[in-house]
Formats: C-alpha cells, structure tokens, sequence
C-alpha cells in the first residue's frame, strides 16, 4: 500500500462509517490503507452500553488473526472455511473459549 494525495496534500487517514437506520444497533468499519488499519464502532447504547468494551478488544485480536494467518500452509490459497477450521481446532490456554457456534454459521460470516 502506499500514500494517496488529495489537492497536493498527504492523506494521513481514512475512516467510513456504516449507514445506521431502523434497528440496526452496531456498525463496525475496518479500513486498510497505507500499512495501517482503522477500526470504527458506532452503536446503540441500548444494545451497547459499553463500547469501549469492543474497541479495546479489537487490537489484540486482530494481531491473533493475523498471526495465525501467517501460520497457515503457504502453498496454497487461504480458504475461509480452512481458516476456520484451523483458527478453533485447539485454542490456546490464555484465549477464552468461543461462543458456542455451529460450523455452519461460523462459516457464513
């Protein structure tokens, strides 16, 4: 990735947001762009008392995803299904248990 310029000027950062309407009570972004990532959350306090929650959980995370896709078999492409798979095969000690999904969600998101 690299840099874009706007009228001459760096871009530094770039955020969207999900349009929120009805009952639509969480919007999450993930942007990547020139080497780093943005995470935006909005939500409906009624659903949401506690955003920050979310947010401070979102980095470390996210590393753990990155590293396990670091993991998998290079030789051939990376298939969500595989990622899964491999991902809730055998957590570690320190991660706390996943929610208790069936395959078949789990592979729908």
């Amino acid at each position: 990735q690299q840099a874009l310029f706007l009228a001459g000027s760096e871009v530094t950062r770039l955020m969207f947001w999900v349009p929120q309407s009805g009952d639509i009570g969480i919007g999450v972004s993930i942007l990547s762009y020139n080497g780093g990532v943005q995470f935006g959350l909005i939500t409906d306090q009624q659903l949401c008392a506690d955003p920050q929650q979310i947010i401070d959980g979102f980095e470390p995370e996210f590393e753990k995803l990155a590293l396990a896709l670091c993991m998998l078999p290079w030789e051939q492409a990376v298939d969500a299904d595989m990622a899964l798979d491999w991902l809730f095969a055998s957590p570690p000690m320190e991660r706390r248990k996943p929610r208790n999904r069936s395959k078949s969600s789990a592979r729908t998101r």
